[in-house]
């Protein structure tokens, strides 16, 4: 098994084992964004980033569970990659 099937295989597992316990799938929002008052990058950094108008009470979320897998880019820490074993991806 290559390194891609397997990332999909253990993202999947992930979303399976809370879908399994009454979560809703929300789909990976875009990698490139809009500027507006949430966001002042262009690239998506964070998994909680489309959910900003929710947790600030804005609008309604879907479901009170939710579950999804983010594609993200970072950049604003990139120089610390490797520096402690949680910053090694």
């Amino acid at each position: 098994m290559n390194i891609n099937n397997n990332s999909k295989y253990l993202r999947e597992l992930f979303m399976q084992f809370f879908i399994s316990r009454s979560h809703i799938k929300v789909p990976s929002g875009p990698i490139i964004v809009k500027h507006n008052l949430y966001n002042q990058s262009d690239f998506t950094c964070a998994g909680v980033q489309q959910f900003v108008p929710i947790l600030i009470g804005e609008r309604e979320p879907p479901s009170k569970r939710l579950v999804n897998s983010q594609k993200c880019i970072r950049l604003n820490d990139k120089d610390l990659v490797g520096y402690d074993w949680y910053l090694l991806y």
